[in-house]
C-alpha cells in the first residue's frame, strides 16, 4: 500500500477496538437490566474520561513521544479487553468504560503528532481518508461485537487484542525506516493545501470553522447516544437480538464512512451553504420520518439517514479545522474536546428521553439536529456572499 495512505489504517484499527468494546459494554449493560437513563450514564463514562485525559495528555505530548503514546494506548486495550472475561457486574462496566478513555486518548493524541511522518495530502483527501478510516473501524468493530457477544467471552476479546498488536507491529515497522529514507521523503514533500481553487476570505473561513464545530458537537451527541441506546431499543423494547443491534450500528457507520470518503470529489460544496443546507434538511426530514414511523422501521430509517448526514458533518468539521494551517493543531484539539463533551451529554440526554418512551427518544434526536442547524445558520449568516 502506498505510504501516503497506509497510516490511516492505524485509526481504523484503534476505532475497531473502541467500537467493539463500546457496544460490548452497552449490550452487557442491557443484559444486566440497566434502565435507559442509567445505560446513558454508563455510555457517557467513556466520553468523560476521554475528555479529561485528552486535556491532561495534550499538555506534555511531543513529537518524540508520539509512538510511545500510541503503543501505550494499545497496551491499555490489550489489558482491558480480557478483563471482560472476569468482570460481569454493572460497577465493573463503569470501571472498564472509564479506563477506555485514557487508552483512547493516549492513542489519538499520539496519532495526531505521528501523522506528520506519513501522508502529506491536500486537506480534501486527507480528511476523506481519515473519515473513512475511523468510521470504518467503528463500523466493523460494532459488527464484530454484535456477532461475537453470543459466544464465549474469551472469543469476544480476541479481535481487540489482535488489532492492538497489529498497530504495535505497524509502529515498529515505521521505526525501521532509515533516516535517509525519511530525508528523501522530506525532499519530495508535497505542499498541503485545501484542494480548493477559489480564494476564501478569512471571515468566511472562520465562520465555516465555527459551523463545523457546531456540526461536530450536535452530530457527536446523536451518534454517541444512538450507539449506546440502540441495543436497548432492539433487545428490550423490540425483543430482538444483540446481533441485529450490531448490524444496525455497522450499517450506519459504514454509510458514514462511504459518504465522508466520497466528499473529497466535491470541493465546490465545502464553502457553499446552499449545499450544506440540503444535507441538513435531508437529515431533518429523514429523522422526522423515523419519528413518525417509530418502531424497528424507524430505527432502520434513522441508521441510514443519520449515516449520510454524519458523514457530511464529520468531514466538514475536520476539513474546516485543517484549512487554517497555522491553527490546525489548536482546531483539532477543540474538535477532540467537543467529541469528548458530546459523548458525555449525548448518551445522558437520549437515555433520559428513552426513559419516557421510544417516541421521546426519536423526538430528542430531531430536536438536537434542529438546534444544531439553527446555530449553523446563525454562524454563517454574515459570511455568505
Amino acid at each position: 500500500m502506498c505510504r501516503r495512505y497506509w497510516i490511516y489504517l492505524f485509526p481504523a484499527l484503534m476505532d475497531f477496538s473502541v467500537g467493539f468494546l463500546s457496544l460490548l459494554v452497552s449490550i452487557k449493560g442491557v443484559r444486566l437490566g440497566a434502565a435507559p437513563f442509567l445505560l446513558g450514564v454508563l455510555g457517557s463514562t467513556w466520553g468523560a474520561s476521554y475528555f479529561i485525559f485528552n486535556l491532561l495528555i495534550s499538555r506534555f505530548a511531543k513529537k518524540e513521544t508520539a509512538k510511545a503514546f500510541m503503543v501505550l494506548g494499545c497496551i491499555f486495550y490489550i489489558i482491558i479487553a480480557p478483563s471482560f472475561i472476569f468482570f460481569h457486574s454493572l460497577a465493573a462496566l463503569f470501571i472498564l468504560s472509564f479506563l477506555m478513555g485514557p487508552a483512547t486518548a493516549f492513542f489519538f493524541v499520539g496519532f495526531q503528532l505521528f501523522m506528520g511522518e506519513g501522508a502529506n495530502l491536500p486537506v480534501l483527501k486527507s480528511t476523506a481518508f481519515y473519515t473513512l478510516g475511523w468510521s470504518a473501524g467503528l463500523a466493523f468493530g460494532s459488527l464484530a461485537s454484535g456477532t461475537l457477544v453470543e459466544f464465549s467471552p474469551v472469543f469476544s476479546t480476541i479481535p481487540v487484542v489482535a488489532t492492538s498488536l497489529l498497530i504495535i507491529a505497524g509502529i515498529w515497522y515505521v521505526g525501521k525506516f532509515s533516516a535517509k529514507e525519511r530525508g528523501e521523503g522530506d525532499k519530495k514533500k508535497i505542499h498541503v493545501d485545501s484542494g480548493i481553487e477559489k480564494k476564501i476570505s478569512p471571515e468566511t473561513e472562520k465562520a465555516y470553522l465555527l459551523l463545523g464545530w457546531a456540526g461536530i458537537f450536535g452530530t457527536s451527541m446523536i451518534r454517541a447516544g444512538t450507539r449506546v441506546l440502540i441495543p436497548k431499543l432492539v433487545i428490550d423494547f423490540f425483543g430482538l437480538s444483540a446481533t441485529l443491534a450490531g448490524n444496525l450500528i455497522f450499517f450506519s457507520f459504514i454509510i458514514q464512512a462511504g459518504v465522508g470518503f466520497l466528499l473529497m470529489n466535491f470541493p465546490e460544496w465545502r464553502y457553499n451553504f446552499k449545499v450544506h443546507s440540503r444535507f441538513e434538511l435531508f437529515g431533518l426530514i429523514g429523522l422526522f420520518l423515523s419519528l413518525a414511523v417509530s418502531g424497528l422501521a424507524g430505527v432502520v430509517i434513522l441508521t441510514v439517514v443519520f449515516g449520510v448526514y454524519a458523514g457530511h458533518a464529520f468531514y466538514n468539521g475536520v476539513f474546516y479545522s485543517l484549512c487554517q494551517e497555522s491553527k490546525s493543531g489548536r482546531n483539532i484539539s477543540i474538535n477532540e474536546s467537543l467529541v469528548g463533551i458530546s459523548n458525555i451529554l449525548g448518551p445522558v440526554v437520549l437515555g433520559a428521553a428513552l426513559q419516557f418512551g421510544v417516541e421521546y427518544f426519536f423526538l430528542a434526536i430531531v430536536l438536537l439536529l434542529a438546534f444544531s442547524y439553527s446555530l449553523q445558520i446563525f454562524l454563517v449568516r454574515d459570511a455568505e456572499e
